[in-house]
This record gives C-alpha cells, structure tokens and sequence, in this order.
C-alpha cells in the first residue's frame, strides 16, 4: 500500500497542537461528553481471498475535531489493500507497519461544525488470508481533542494546546475466515514464489518475459504493491546492457555492443511496459536510453557500434549511455546517424589531470578523456555527446566542460541539477577532441561592485585563461587596460599563434616582453598597426574610440549595414574622424553602446571590465553562445 502524505508532525504531543499557536489563549470550557469508538465491518465471516470492509465509527461526536490512534490486526490472517477517510481527512504516520500489523494514524474533522452524533472516522479495506476461527482487530493509544484553544506547561514553559476531548472504546471487532478446500492458499502460495523467483533471478530478459505474461494473464492482483516495485525494477535493470569486452595490450580494450542485444532489451522493455499499463499499473513511461556501464579499471576503451545497430537506434530513437567510472558518463545520441554510416567507433581513453592545462585561476580539473572517432561516412552532425559528472557538487562552484587541452575552443559549463547531485554539458556535434571537467572557484575578491555582465563575463574568461588578475586574489576592474594587456587578451581569445616573428613590428616591442608574441600575432592578422609615429606604445591605455577601431578589424563580417554615420551620439563632434565609421559600425552591430546621455565618450579610457565584456561579446561572435553558464559567481551588481 502507498504511504500517504504525513502533513502533521505532532504524534507525540497531540493531533492539531499546532494549531493552537495562533488566536486566544484559554478558554472556560465545560467538561466534555465522552465519545464512543466503535469498529464495524461489512461481513465479519470471510473466505479466503475475499476482501471485506472495517471502519471506525464514533458516537457522540460532537465537538471531537481531531484523533489520533493505532489499530493492530493479526498479518498472518489479514492483508491490509488500503484505507480512507471518511468524515475525516486522515493522515498516516510512518510508524505503520503492515507486516506486523500495525496502522497509526491522525484525523481531522472535515466539517468542524457538524452536529451529527455518529461519524465515521475512516474505513480499511482488507483481504482474508489463512483461515482462521477468530482473529481480531482492536484499538488503542487513542487520544482525542476538540477545536477549544487551551495552554500546558511542561518543565515550566507554556505551550499552546486544544482542549482533550474524553474517548473510549466498544468491544473489539472479531472476524472469521473460513476455509476454502486450499485453493487460495494455493494460488496465494504459487504466486509469490514466481514473484520471488522472477526478482531474485539473473536472466532479466527472461524474468521481463514472466512478468509480462502474468500482467498480461491479469494474475498479480494479489501483491499489486510488489508488483509494482518489481515492474520498476525490472525496468531499471532493463536499460542496462552489459558489452563483450576483450581486452588487449597496453591497458587497452574494446567493448562491442550488438544489434541483438538493443533490440531484445527494447522489445522486452516495451512489452513489459505495456503489459503493465492495461493490468492497471499506471505511471510507466517508456525509457528510450540503455546504460552501457564500462570498467573503471580500464584507462582506455573503444566502443563499436555495428551498422545494424545504429539502425536500431536511429529508427527507434534510442540513446545510449556509455558510463566510465563514477566521475564522467558519455551520453551519445544516435538520431541524427544517417543510413550510410556504416559503423561508429568511439575511444575513450582517460587523460591524468594537470591544472596548468585546463584553464586560468580558480579552474580545478576533475577528471579528463580524449575521445577519438573514427567512422566511414562520417559527417559532423552524426551524433551529439553529453557529459554527465555525478556526485560532489557544491552550490558555491561553477563547472566547466573544457576541450582541446590549451587551446580550450569549445567551453561548455555544465546544468546544475543539485536534487540529483550531477552535473550535465552537452557537446555537439560528436567530434574527436580532449575534454576536462573543471571547477572553477573565483580566484578574484573586488568584482562586488562591478556590474554583473562585467563580473559574469570576467569569471568566464579568467576559467578559460582568457583573462587573469593583476595580483592575488585582485582583477582591478576599474584601472584603465594598456594596449599591452589587450593585446594578449584579444590574441587568447582568437587562439592565434604565438610564435614568435624574425623581426618584431615595433621597435619599442622586445621579443622578451610578456605581450610580444600576442603584438606580433595581431599585427599579422592586421588588427593592430601602431601609433603615427610606428611605435606599438604598450603602456598607454585603450580609448573608446581606439576600441571601435580594432573591433571593426576583427568584426568585419560581424555588423549590420549602415548608411549615415550622423546624430548617432550626443557627443558626435567630438569622435576623431579617423574612428568615425568604426564608431557608427560597432553602435549598429550593438557590439559597442553609449551612456544613459546618449553619449560615446570616445576619448575615455577604457577599463579592465569594460573590456572584458567587449572580448566575451567576441567570443560569442566567433564561437557561439555556450551554454547555461551557472550563476554562481562572486558578486556583481546589476548594470
């Protein structure tokens, strides 16, 4: 039977005491008439098998509001199928015990206001069992309560209260159950050892089949909970396939998946399912994933998937789960396969974790894969991948699916679903490529009165070692950037080659400075040309205007048309000429904006924040939104 829901939490000091707390205090109060508890029942003689009716009844009910009880009866004899309230809501305690014979419970007068003298508390339906000449239901730690508000005290304190309400008891109720020449007993015996057998067994598939035929022949009614439960489990052990391993030298080994395999389970799962759904087992949907569960042992594994079973995948729009360990689970969709990719090979191989290669400050590596795939008539959209990581999740951290090692082109950072303590990231499309699952902990304590795009965008960019701080714990977001500092920030971003040139493009750039090679890279790709007086001057800060500049360089495809670069500020007379269209471009595109006067501002310099959000604005450009970020970060205010 299913628990109902407990909604009161005052067993032990009396039914509705919380009620108490609000209103007057204490009343005068006459003493209270004494209400009669009586159990009744539909048929007091039984045959096995058959279901009969009890209900608690109370006479003289006037003014009793609320009650609590425990009502025993003898499990061997009696099966307890379920139990509802009357004239009364009733609420289920989780000291029931059913297999040994025991309900408590708490009730609440529907109508407060009724004048009726006799109520019915609640009625229990139950199924005769064992014949028996007399077995017997009774009551007891029986308390009652009116809705009067009153006051106790206990070790000196005052508590608020209702006022008792006296109750006693009628005889006990006796039932018989006769005797059925055994057939009952027999079925009921049968019955349950099939039900035994077909959980305690190894083959799932077979024991999936035997359950099937006894929901389909309609002839689990008499352990509907059990059923239920096994119909669950069964479902649960059928989305799991086991692969042929065969190992191989060096660590190595491959797992192959059949066709056969997908499509018994499938079958399996689907007749059991709704066999379930037409005998009356409601709340089964049918599971479209199958777990693969993979040695954790094992460092590195290829995973085979034949053309027919891709076939069976794709036509029944089935995933798969490919677990490795408890830290990282590859969720591979195969619906997008066309019907000419002959086979899929997908290694996995897992990488050791060294924090130098996965990110900036605060990125903490949890765990790291490379996966290759190979396949004939492979194209980009044949599949997608999901990272799962289970367990240790903590609400104050962000987490980052990084990929590719250094060069961290595909960041994805992860769902955060703390109910079922996993994180998720999706990369799609499945692609050969190095992955970590990251950490990331701000390492920076002054972001608490930068506005929040500044904040989010400079958390995002320091995990992915775009960005870092200017000193522990520190990012400075209100100091003006240098020409230096952008420079290497633009040049991480676009993931250019640092190498460095023959010859430098500035006579005031060294090849041992810190931005050098970032200089020389930009310069290359022509988005950074230098001073009038050809000098790189690395120390000067960044203007707006110079910022519309190099933006239009790197956004040439970027922005919307434009025709007038007139009226687009208030201060439109102030911008240089030379910045003038690169202004109008990146206002157009929205890539750049004015303040709250309508202003541009184009010669004030521009800060660490200001620019960070700039570079994550590219970024989204270049390779798209990432996904859900968490929010999580240190603060930021609205702005």
């Amino acid at each position: 039977m299913r628990r109902r829901p407990i909604l009161l939490a005052v067993l032990s000091v009396g039914v509705l005491s919380l009620i108490a707390g609000v209103g007057p205090v204490q009343a005068m109060f006459a003493e209270q008439p004494t209400t009669r508890l009586e159990l009744t029942a539909t048929d007091r003689t039984l045959r096995p098998g058959e279901e009969g009716q009890v209900c608690v009844k109370a006479e003289l009910s006037e003014g009793l509001y609320g009650l609590q009880l425990t009502m025993a009866y003898d499990s061997e004899n009696l099966r307890l199928l379920g139990l509802e309230g009357q004239d009364y809501n009733i609420f289920e305690s989780d000291s029931t015990n059913e297999a040994e014979g025991e309900i408590v419970l708490s009730a609440i007068a529907k109508d407060d206001s009724s004048k009726l003298s006799t109520r019915t508390i609640a009625c229990f339906r139950f199924q005769a069992m064992a014949p028996v000449a007399a077995t017997e239901l009774l009551l007891y730690n029986i308390k009652g309560v009116t809705n009067i508000r009153t006051t106790r005290q206990v070790q000196g304190v005052v508590y608020p209260d209702l006022v008792e309400k006296p109750v006693q008891v009628a005889e006990q109720l006796v039932l018989k159950i006769t005797h059925d020449n055994g057939s009952f007993l027999r079925e009921y015996s049968s019955l349950k050892k099939t039900l035994d057998a077909i959980r305690n067994g190894d083959d799932v598939l077979g024991a999936a089949a035997s359950l099937t035929a006894l929901l389909e022949q309609n002839e689990t009614g008499l352990f509907k909970e059990e059923t239920s439960e096994l119909i669950a489990d069964l479902s649960d052990k059928l989305v799991v396939m086991h692969p042929l391993i065969e190992e191989e030298a060096y660590g190595r080994s491959k797992a192959s998946v059949s066709a056969d395999a997908i499509k018994q389970h499938w079958s399996r799962m689907r007749a059991l399912q709704s066999a379930a759904v037409k005998a009356g087992y409601d709340g089964y949907e049918l599971v479209n994933q199958f777990r693969i569960p993979l040695p954790s042992a094992v460092q590195s594994l290829t995973i085979l998937l034949s053309a027919e079973a891709l076939t069976v995948l794709r036509d029944s729009s089935l995933s798969l789960i490919l677990e490795h360990g408890e830290l990282a689970i590859v969720w591979m969709e195969a619906e997008g396969l066309r019907d000419s990719v002959e086979h899929l090979e997908l290694t996995i191989e897992k990488l050791p974790v060294h924090k130098s290669n996965w990110g900036g400050a605060g990125v903490t590596p949890l765990t790291a894969y490379e996966m290759v795939v190979r396949s004939p008539s492979y194209h980009e959209e044949a599949a997608s991948v999901h990272w799962l990581h289970r367990g240790g999740v903590d609400a104050d951290a962000g987490y980052i699916l990084s990929s590719n090692g250094h060069v961290k082109a595909r960041m994805a950072v992860l769902n955060q679903e703390h109910h079922a303590e996993q994180l998720a990231a999706a990369i799609a499309p499945l692609s050969s490529g190095r992955f970590a699952l990251v950490r990331y902990d701000s390492p920076f304590m002054d972001l608490n009165s930068t506005y929040r795009e500044a904040a989010e965008a400079i958390h995002i960019l320091n995990a992915m070692g775009i960005v870092r701080g200017t000193a522990n714990a520190a990012f400075t977001p209100d100091r003006s950037v240098t020409r230096a500092e952008w420079a290497v920030m633009l040049a991480r971003l676009l993931q250019l080659d640092f190498t460095l040139p023959q010859e430098m493009p500035f006579p005031d750039v060294k090849e041992d400075d810190w931005y050098a090679s970032a200089v020389a890279a930009l310069h290359a790709k022509g988005v950074v040309q230098g001073r009038g007086d050809g000098r790189f001057h690395p120390d000067a800060p960044v203007s707006r205007s110079q910022l519309a500049v190099l933006l239009d360089r790197i956004l040439q495809d970027e922005y919307v048309a434009w025709t007038n670069a007139d009226s687009i500020y208030m201060d439109q007379e102030a911008i240089p000429d030379w910045a003038l269209a690169s202004v109008a471009r990146m206002t157009e595109g929205q890539w750049l904006k004015g303040d709250d006067r309508n202003q541009f501002q184009p010669l004030e310099e521009v800060d660490r924040a200001d620019a960070a959000v700039v570079l994550y604005r590219i970024w989204i450009s270049i390779y798209g939104e990432p996904a859900e970020w968490l929010t999580k970060l240190n603060g930021g205010r609205e702005g």
